[in-house]
């Protein structure tokens, strides 16, 4: 509960609604679709302040993700798969033509 307790009240009721897993975003919108809109709307208003448009109904996974000078059209992220195929820890072909389709699909892109 410590690493909550700094959250905004919607913020830290969502969490703990969610935070096993049992109840996803999804589910929860199913059995409270106006809480999910009141949460989604101050999600919209947080982000908005932060500078980055976004219409008020858009699902949180795809809102703007702002780290230091670089903005995400959302928070899609696609991790490194341990493929083994960089010479000397440098990115071939291969990861461009890997990473390069999952960008396509609109995975945090900027």
């Amino acid at each position: 509960m410590r690493r909550y307790r700094g959250l905004a009240p919607e913020q830290f009721v969502f969490q703990l609604l969610t935070r096993s897993q049992r109840v996803t975003y999804d589910n929860l919108k199913l059995r409270d679709a106006g809480y999910v809109g009141r949460v989604d709307a101050w999600l919209a208003d947080r982000t908005r302040e932060l500078g980055c448009d976004v219409e008020t109904d858009t699902p949180p996974m795809f809102h703007p993700y702002r780290l230091r000078g670089m903005t995400l059209a959302n928070r899609i992220v696609v991790s490194p798969m341990a493929q083994y195929s960089a010479v000397d820890g440098v990115p071939t072909d291969w990861h461009l033509v890997h990473l390069g389709g999952r960008a396509q699909g609109g995975a945090g892109w900027s």
